[in-house]
């Protein structure tokens, strides 16, 4: 079965973009302004895809999944530059590269999202949402901060992206996580994470306490002779 492809500007950037993730962008190198500018003639969106050097490409074992970038707001700037505003829209898969204009097109087939509405979904919903109400409370508190999350999703999906754009880890990680089609899939990869995480967010928090403590227990040695 042929697969139809639809060609699309590529934007690299050491950063992972998850749909619905808001990602604001300062476009500087000229041949992203012209991307953007091109974009704005068309109403077309730019998809963005990770990597660690600007540079893409394609690798036989490892597929490039990216997201692409609606852009919902554009601020430009007399010498050319822009500020947009974006949110991540839909997944895709790069079939191949070309260098036709300044910067990269991509030829995308779409990589949708399956498993959603399945019985396995529902049933991870309860253990990922309790897993991270539970990280972010814990994150905040490594952090000195307090955090106040707004009711989490009752759909799998969403609530699987927002666990994966939320998810404090190295950009490869979260490249793996947007690479999961399966949404069931996915959360349960999200629970094992968070499984480890948590116990390891509370063990900083107690070696943190033990550290505050340590100069009040010495004091107290010294007052009474023991140390």
């Amino acid at each position: 079965m042929s697969v139809h492809l639809q060609p699309i500007p590529l934007f690299p950037l050491d950063v992972v973009l998850f749909p619905g993730m808001v990602l604001p962008l300062h476009i500087f190198e000229d041949r992203y302004r012209q991307m953007v500018r091109d974009c704005m003639i068309r109403g077309e969106t730019f998809g963005m895809v990770w990597t660690e050097n600007e540079h893409v490409e394609l690798l036989p074992d490892r597929p490039l999944i990216g997201t692409k970038a609606m852009m919902t707001e554009i601020m430009p700037f007399p010498d050319g530059r822009f500020n947009i505003n974006t949110v991540g829209s839909e997944r895709f898969m790069v079939h191949e590269l070309s260098q036709q204009e300044p910067y990269v097109v991509g030829s995308i087939e779409p990589f949708p999202s399956i498993g959603g509405d399945s019985g396995s979904a529902q049933h991870y919903m309860k253990t990922l949402t309790g897993l991270f109400t539970t990280y972010m409370a814990l994150l905040g508190e490594t952090m000195g901060q307090e955090v106040t999350l707004d009711p989490l999703p009752d759909d799998p999906m969403i609530l699987s992206f927002i666990v994966a754009i939320l998810y404090q880890c190295q950009n490869w990680r979260k490249q793996e996580l947007l690479s999961i089609r399966s949404i069931p899939e996915l959360m349960s990869c999200e629970i094992e994470i968070l499984r480890i995480e948590n116990p390891l967010l509370r063990d900083a928090l107690q070696m943190r306490e033990m550290d505050r403590m340590a100069p009040l227990i010495v004091g107290s040695l010294a007052i009474y002779g023991l140390n």
